[in-house]
């Protein structure tokens, strides 16, 4: 209940009572892809990037070569000034969109073209 009411204040621009909420339900279910990469979009809109990275990479154990995961995670990482491995990340996400028929977004392709 915690992860969808976190998921509703992140939508509507609540973003810190967003995390707040979804920390709340990480504690919960600790190992929820939902509620992590839900958290991660939240944090990303707070400008916890170090944070949202390590839940994105978490997640990409949980649950590999999701490319919207990848997407997430590399746009973390180039918050934080880890170019190389932003520019793998979204290289692996368009790589595994493509592989599966998926229309890659013009923000990827913009960011790659960015990070290249």
């Amino acid at each position: 209940m915690l992860g969808l009411l976190g998921a509703a204040l992140e939508a509507s621009g609540r973003s810190t009572e967003a995390v707040e909420t979804l920390r709340q339900a990480r504690t919960l279910v600790p190992n929820s892809p939902i509620v992590l990469a839900n958290l991660g979009t939240a944090l990303l809109s707070v400008d916890e990037n170090q944070e949202a990275a390590e839940l994105y990479r978490e997640i990409n154990r949980l649950i590999p070569n999701q490319p919207q995961v990848l997407a997430n995670y590399s746009a973390a990482l180039e918050r934080i000034g880890v170019t190389p491995e932003a520019l793998a990340a979204l290289q692996g996400a368009v790589h595994l969109g493509s592989r599966a028929g998926l229309q890659i977004p013009a923000n990827w392709r913009l960011r790659l073209g960015r990070l290249l």
